[in-house]
């Protein structure tokens, strides 16, 4: 009675058809990984700009209330109330956000980012593609 029930037809899927769906899986696999590891690292850099440009924004606050000062940090901004926290960069968390300022009428600030290696995001004007004049 068992053997009735059992046809050839109904066997499953065979070794073939099995390897060939495993196949399709890397496949995909292989494709999407590197995508999205391209896309976390596009997302790092968008929120380290952003990062930038709030510190930047927050000097020139800074500056328009108790005038030019060279040597503002991040910690500084913060502990006198022009930043909630100190943003860190996503791909380096250990270090703080450089603040360089110039001197003169129409100085430029700029915001270089902590992370080394492959993560180095640069300094905020590269990043915007032209030069900044501030002040003018």
């Amino acid at each position: 009675m068992m053997n009735k029930l059992r046809t050839k037809g109904s066997a499953g899927f065979t070794l073939i058809e099995l390897m060939i769906v495993i196949a399709i899986i890397g496949i995909l696999a292989a494709i999407a990984v590197p995508n999205f590891n391209r896309a976390r690292a596009q997302a790092k850099k968008k929120s380290c700009v952003a990062n930038m440009k709030t510190i930047e924004g927050a000097v020139e606050l800074y500056q328009m209330e108790n005038g030019t000062q060279p040597n503002l940090t991040p910690g500084t901004l913060q502990s006198n109330g022009y930043l909630k926290a100190e943003p860190k960069c996503p791909s380096d968390t250990a270090s703080a956000y450089a603040i360089s300022i110039g001197s003169g009428t129409g100085a430029m600030t700029d915001v270089t980012c902590p992370a080394a290696g492959n993560y180095n995001h640069g300094k905020l004007s590269l990043q915007e593609g032209a030069d900044k004049t501030k002040g003018l």
